[in-house]
C-alpha cells in the first residue's frame, strides 16, 4: 500500500516538475515556467488544482531538490525529490502531516558532508506554533530527524523567523506577555545537529 501511495505521489509529482525548465541563463535550474504549459490548459489547471506547495531547492549550484504538497492525497503526504535530468526525478522519502500546514522550505548543510539537510517548517493552524521536520541522508538512505523544539513556559505570538549561523540552526520567534496580547520580547532557540539529531543547544531571551 505505502509503496503505490509511493508511486501515485511521484507520478503526480512527475506532471508538474516536468514543467519545470530555465527561463532564461540567469534563471533558477528547475523554476516553474507557467507560460510554458499555459498553452496546455488543462494540464495547468490540473497543477493549480492539485498542488498547495512546490518549491525547488538548488544545492552548491549542482543539485536540485523538490518538495511537493498536494493533490489527490488530501495535502497528507509531502514528496521530497532530487533532479536527476531535466526530466528524471529520483524520490527521496515523505513526510505525512498532521494537521499541519507548510510555511516553507529550505536546505542547510550544518555538518558539512556535502550532503543537504532538507527543512520543512509546517505550522499548527490552531495553535499557530510552528515546527521544523528534517530530512537528511544518514546509513544509507534518506529519513526525518527528530529536532527538540519545546515551547514550555513560553506563549508564542504565531511569528517565527528561521535561519542558519554557523553550525547552528536558529529559531526565533515572538513571545506574549502571559496577563494579556502584548508583544513581551523575542525567544530565540539554537539547534546543532549532532548524531543525526537537532540538540537544543541554547536559548536567549530579549525582553
Amino acid at each position: 500500500m505505502k509503496l503505490l501511495r509511493i508511486i501515485g505521489l511521484a507520478s503526480m509529482a512527475f506532471l508538474i516538475l516536468n514543467a519545470c525548465k530555465p527561463k532564461d541563463d540567469k534563471a533558477t535550474f528547475g523554476e516553474l515556467d507557467l507560460a510554458q504549459i499555459a498553452a496546455d490548459t488543462s494540464m495547468q489547471t490540473t497543477i493549480e488544482a492539485s498542488f498547495e506547495f512546490v518549491k525547488d531547492l538548488p544545492f552548491k549550484n549542482s543539485e536540485v531538490y523538490s518538495v511537493v504538497n498536494g493533490g489527490y492525497t488530501g495535502f497528507k503526504d509531502v514528496l521530497i525529490t532530487k533532479k536527476r535530468t531535466v526530466t528524471l526525478y529520483d524520490t527521496l522519502g515523505i513526510i505525512t502531516l498532521d494537521n499541519e500546514r507548510i510555511i516553507q522550505a529550505f536546505l542547510t548543510d550544518l555538518d558539512s558532508n556535502n550532503s543537504p539537510e532538507i527543512h520543512i517548517v509546517v505550522e499548527v493552524p490552531q495553535s499557530k506554533l510552528q515546527y521544523d521536520r528534517v530530512m537528511i541522508y544518514a546509513n544509507q538512505q534518506w529519513r526525518e530527524v527528530k529536532m527538540d523544539i519545546s515551547y514550555q513556559g513560553l506563549n508564542p505570538t504565531g511569528t517565527h523567523e528561521w535561519t542558519t549561523v554557523s553550525p547552528f540552526l536558529v529559531h526565533k520567534f515572538s513571545i506574549y506577555d502571559k496577563s494579556d496580547t502584548t508583544i513581551k520580547g523575542n525567544a530565540i532557540h539554537y539547534f546543532k545537529l549532532k548524531n543525526n539529531t537537532f540538540i537544543l543547544e541554547k536559548s536567549e531571551a530579549t525582553l
